[in-house]
Parts: C-alpha cells; sequence; structure tokens
C-alpha cells in the first residue's frame, strides 16, 4: 500500500483547504484497497480451444480409428476383398428374372406370341389370320440361369485379386505400424518439448531474478555497466529461446492433432511422462527382416498378383464352356401362367482374334 509522504509542515502553514484536501486523497487511497480485496477482478480468458487429455495408448487407439492414412489403408483392404467375392462369379451361377411385355401385329411375332401362350387354335392357321393378323398382346415371365463351366482366365483372375487382397492386408497393417511410429514420435515429442519450455522458464526466472538483483546493485555502486548488462543479456537469450522451444511444442502438437484427426482448436495435454526403456537388440538379419515386413510382404503379393494376371489375360484365348436355361411364363395380362415352356443349353465359345486387344492386356 502506498501513502504520501506529507510533512507537518505542509499540513499546518498551508491553506484550510490544501489540509482538507490532503485528508481526502489519503482516504481514497486507504478505501481503494479494501474494494479490490472484497471484489477480485475477474480473469478474462481468451483461450476457447478445448484440451483433451490423452496417454500414448489412448492417443494410438485413436491414431488408428481417425487418422487417413490408416483409414485409406483400411478402405483399400476392403476394396480388394470386395474385389476377390466379386471374382466368385467364374464358379457361381448367374440367375436373372425379369417381366416382358409385347404388343405386335407382326405375324410372325403375333404367330409366335399365341404359340408361346398355348392360345393358338384353327382359325389361326387361315391365310387373312396369317398374313395380317389382329394386335396379339403378350406378357412373358422369364427366369434365367447361367452357370460357368470351364474359364481358365476367369479361374487365373481369382487368384490374382485373392494376392492382391493379401497385398492389400499387408499394407494396411504396416500403414498402421507406421502411424503408430509417427504418434509414438509426436507423442514424446510433445512431452519432451513441453519439458524443455518449462526448464527454460525455470532458467528464466532465475534469470530475470539476477537481472533485478544486478540492477539494485548497479544502483548501490557496488557492480558496474558491464555486469548489469550482461544480466540483462542472459534474460534476453533466454527470452528468445523459450520463444524458438515454444514454436517447437505448437508444432509437434499440430502433426500429433493431424495424425489423430483433430481440430486445430483442440489443445492435447499429454498424461503419460518421458521414461527410458532399454531395448535389447540381437543380430539382424536382413533376409529375415526382409522376410517379417509386412511391406516387403506386401510387394511380393502384388508382384505374384501380376504374374497371376498375365497368366489369365494368355488363357483367355482357351475356349470357355457355360451353360444356359430359361424357364418362361406367358399370357395376355402381366404375370398370367397360360403358357410354359422352357429351353436349357450349353456354349462353347473361342475368342479368335479381338484386334490385338487380348495381346495388349
Amino acid at each position: 500500500m502506498y501513502f504520501p509522504v506529507v510533512s507537518e509542515r505542509s499540513l499546518t502553514s498551508g491553506p484550510q483547504i490544501g489540509g482538507a484536501l490532503w485528508i481526502l486523497m489519503f482516504g481514497i487511497i486507504t478505501l481503494l484497497p479494501v474494494r479490490g480485496a472484497a471484489q477480485p477482478a475477474a480473469v478474462v480468458d481468451d483461450d476457447t480451444s478445448a484440451t483433451l487429455s490423452l496417454s500414448l495408448d489412448e492417443t494410438l487407439a485413436r491414431a488408428q480409428e481417425e487418422s487417413f492414412p490408416a483409414r485409406s489403408a483400411e478402405a483399400t483392404r476392403r476394396a480388394a476383398t470386395a474385389r476377390k467375392r466379386q471374382s466368385l462369379g467364374v464358379f457361381l451361377p448367374r440367375i436373372t428374372a425379369r417381366e416382358q411385355g409385347l404388343f405386335t401385329t407382326d405375324p410372325v411375332n403375333a404367330f409366335g406370341s399365341k404359340l408361346r401362350q398355348e392360345r393358338f387354335v384353327r382359325q389361326d392357321l387361315q391365310l387373312g389370320a396369317l398374313n395380317t393378323p389382329d394386335r396379339v398382346d403378350q406378357y412373358g415371365t422369364q427366369l434365367e440361369i447361367e452357370q460357368p463351366i470351364l474359364n481358365l482366365d476367369g479361374i487365373f483372375e481369382r487368384r490374382a485379386a485373392s494376392d492382391a487382397a493379401r497385398a492389400a492386408g499387408h499394407k494396411a497393417e504396416r500403414t498402421e505400424a507406421v502411424v503408430a511410429f509417427r504418434v509414438k514420435k509426436g507423442y514424446y515429442g510433445l512431452l519432451l518439448a513441453e519439458r524443455q519450455v518449462g526448464v527454460i522458464d525455470s532458467a528464466l526466472a532465475a534469470a530475470r531474478a539476477t537481472r533485478d538483483q544486478a540492477q539494485a546493485l548497479f544502483d548501490e555502486g557496488i557492480i558496474n555497466r558491464a555486469d548489469r548488462l550482461a544480466a540483462a543479456v542472459r534474460v534476453s537469450e533466454l527470452e528468445s529461446r523459450r520463444s524458438e522451444a515454444v514454436a517447437r511444442r505448437d508444432n509437434a502438437a499440430d502433426q500429433l492433432r493431424v495424425l489423430i484427426g483433430l481440430e486445430d482448436d483442440v489443445r492435447i495435454e499429454p498424461t503419460d511422462s518421458l521414461t527410458r526403456e532399454s531395448a535389447l537388440v540381437g543380430d539382424v538379419s536382413l533376409d529375415a527382416v526382409n522376410q517379417r515386413r509386412s511391406d516387403m510382404q506386401a510387394l511380393r503379393a502384388r508382384a505374384e498378383a501380376a504374374r497371376e494376371k498375365t497368366r489369365s489375360r494368355w488363357l483367355a484365348f482357351v475356349p470357355t464352356l457355360n451353360a444356359r436355361g430359361t424357364t418362361g411364363w406367358y399370357d395376355d395380362t402381366p404375370f398370367g401362367t397360360n403358357g410354359q415352356s422352357w429351353t436349357a443349353g450349353v456354349s462353347l465359345s473361342w475368342s479368335l482374334f479381338e484386334g490385338y486387344q487380348q495381346i495388349g492386356r
């Protein structure tokens, strides 16, 4: 608390109004701290960012779910698995159901429609009815089944799809490992950056106290100007180092936020501490590592898929054998069943030349 120094002479020799003014000022100065203690000023926090406390395990779990590389690799793996499932068409039948409507006065179509509907009578054999038939309405309900029997190119296509799915799985596994490594590096980097800021803050507080003490000693004439300036320079140096450390901490926090899919206004507060763990590294065999690494396994699977794909393209020159069966119900009303018939057959097709398209593939 600050009190104005008023000499006894000034209070007794001055005018009466001057003494009253000094008393009023003394009362105001005395009352102001009491009001400040009774009603403390509210602290306004302009930082509206949310704080998220995360341990290392929680950060890793969030990264596997939210990081873009992990989600992209998982989507690629699901797409490759879907293509492998799609290749089952080389073994499984295709079943199609359809409903068709036909309205015609064409002699051939009219003749066939009446036969299919089983409505053909003797009068339909007259020349006039055959040459200029009346309008005939036909609705057909058909069920068609196509069954592949022998498609060697499709078999190797399925092998290629299986290898591609295996490669995508290994790639997703490798991506998860890389993301986990980057998250650990970013998490401990953030912890280290915050520790550095804390150490510099402690050193800066001590340097400022030394600077203030040096200023007091300089005012008393105990130290010279060079010693006082050296203390001030040390404070400036630590303030510059603190700015650099804060920038490194913010950069580490930004990188970690990107890895785990957080918004920019969310501040990460690590809950784990820096621990030093001993790692025992024995003899490392390059061949053994390449056999175990998921990215190398993915490359080998992709190469095998390419070989199977090439074989399937060459086997496209081999004839294919397929079976087909159709059954239908025909009437002059939709979904009618007055006439019924079926057809079954086997087809052997051989693509002899497609203008170098097969060779190009």
